[in-house]
């Protein structure tokens, strides 16, 4: 069954929001984007076909949990020599090697449902 898609509503009025700058949220002049990142399929389903959204990335399996785990090292080592408290040392400390599919999207406004829509 799928949603009444007040989600996607929203979703989309807020980004238009700051697509705008609407009141005084963005500097003048200033470019701004705006990336979004779901796991959730429907939901990314549901941008694909959206016009005013175009697919940037989709990582469809988890990353390496040794590269992981040696990265959260190096960030131990770092805050130890910089006199902090890092996190106590743990064997298996790491992320990823799971299913884990994170699909990105940028959002292009009523700009790029304006131009879906031009004759070619």
């Amino acid at each position: 069954m799928a949603g009444a898609g007040v989600g996607l509503r929203f979703l989309n009025f807020l980004c238009e929001l700051q697509a705008q700058g609407a009141d005084g949220c963005r500097l003048p002049g200033r470019k701004t984007t705006t990336i979004f990142h779901t796991s959730h399929p429907q939901l990314a389903a549901a941008l694909r076909r959206d016009k005013r959204w175009r697919q940037l990335s989709a990582a469809l399996f988890g990353g390496s949990k040794v590269k992981s785990r040696n990265s959260v090292r190096r960030s131990q080592k770092a805050l130890h020599t910089m006199g902090k408290r890092g996190m106590p040392e743990i064997g298996s400390a790491g992320y990823g090697g799971h299913f884990r599919a994170v699909q990105g999207f940028r959002y292009y406004g009523e700009a790029g449902l304006a131009a879906a829509k031009a004759p070619a």
